[in-house]
C-alpha cells in the first residue's frame, strides 16, 4: 500500500512538473495600422493551461479515490453480494 501511494505521488508530481511550463499559443503580431482606441494595444491571449490541467487531474484523482473507497466499504459490508455484480 505504501509503494502504491509513493508511486501515485511521484506520478502526480512528475505530471505537474511537466505541465506547469505549458502555455497556450503566443498572441499574434498587431496589425500594421494599429487597433484599439489609443493606438496599438496588445491583443489578449497567451493564457496558461497548466493550472487548469492540474485542477482537472486533482478532481479526477479525488473522484476515483472516493469510488474506490465506496467499493471497498461495500465489499466489507456484503462480500458475497459485491463479488456477484
Amino acid at each position: 500500500m505504501t509503494l502504491i501511494r509513493t508511486l501515485i505521488g511521484f506520478v502526480i508530481l512528475l505530471f505537474l512538473g511537466i505541465s506547469e511550463p505549458l502555455s497556450a499559443q503566443e498572441p499574434p503580431h498587431p496589425p500594421t495600422n494599429g487597433h484599439g482606441n489609443q493606438g496599438n494595444q496588445p491583443p489578449g491571449g497567451g493564457a496558461r493551461i497548466g493550472d487548469g490541467v492540474a485542477i482537472l487531474v486533482a478532481f479526477a484523482l479525488a473522484y476515483s479515490y472516493r469510488k474506490i473507497r465506496q467499493k471497498r466499504k461495500a465489499q466489507e459490508a456484503n462480500p458475497i453480494e459485491v463479488e456477484n455484480e
